[in-house]
């Protein structure tokens, strides 16, 4: 029988690098039947396409359950967290998912015309910032808006926590929707990576990295009763 890691420390922004894997590997290895469980859930959710920003809420409910060290039922517990936050979870999936490639794509855009039509700098720029802003705000906005937060007072929230460790929040996005994107990048041939786990895991990498600067300034969002 597998033995529950040790969470004690993963709230603490001065582990040690070396420790930082171990600590995750810990985690993944005894709850990765569960993280499994969680990526079909998530991937049958998302079948009629327009469910999933819900999808994805109800996966990093769950996750953020995982991280907390509590025991997740998936077949109890996915669909009543897939209809808490049905609606509020579309703006949630364009800022913290569809946001920062749009930005990023329309940056790169812009910079290929700036030689010939010198007046889309200005956009270029504004498309620049747009993408820093949302690469830092995007890794605190789930686990914010599944504790129960406003998403305007999650956006807030999730800048002002970016910007206290912006190098956690960049990793905890790039991870997370890097991986997201190369997979939707390779389909139909990445769906067994999105069935085993392809979507489960980097949202629990991305919730890691960033959990400690999260329980660091809003300490009340760890409390397992929530």
């Amino acid at each position: 029988m597998l033995f529950r890691p040790d969470l004690s420390g993963e709230d603490r922004e001065d582990t040690p690098a070396q420790e930082i894997p171990l600590r995750l590997g810990e985690i993944l290895t005894y709850d990765c039947f569960t993280l499994v469980r969680i990526g079909l859930f998530t991937c049958l959710a998302m079948l009629p396409v327009v469910t999933i920003p819900p999808a994805f809420m109800a996966m990093n409910s769950l996750v953020r359950q995982v991280l907390m060290g509590k025991r997740v039922l998936c077949r109890k517990e996915f669909w009543p967290a897939f209809k808490a936050g049905f609606l509020r979870s579309y703006g949630v999936f364009f800022l913290s998912v569809l946001l920062p490639a749009l930005s990023l794509a329309c940056a790169i855009f812009y910079a290929g015309r700036v030689e010939q039509q010198p007046y889309l700098f200005a956009l270029c720029v504004f498309s620049i910032v747009l993408f820093a802003l949302s690469m830092l705000a995007a890794p605190h906005l789930y686990p914010l808006a599944v504790s129960g937060v406003s998403l305007a007072q999650a956006v807030r929230d999730g800048l002002m926590l970016g910007c206290a460790n912006p190098i956690r929040a960049f990793f905890a996005t790039l991870i997370h929707n890097g991986l997201l994107l190369f997979g939707v990048a390779f389909l139909p041939l990445s769906a067994p990576y999105f069935l085993l786990g392809g979507l489960s895991v980097p949202c629990l990498i991305g919730q890691f990295i960033a959990r400690p600067v999260l329980l660091r300034y809003r300490p009340d969002l760890g409390r397992t009763d929530l």
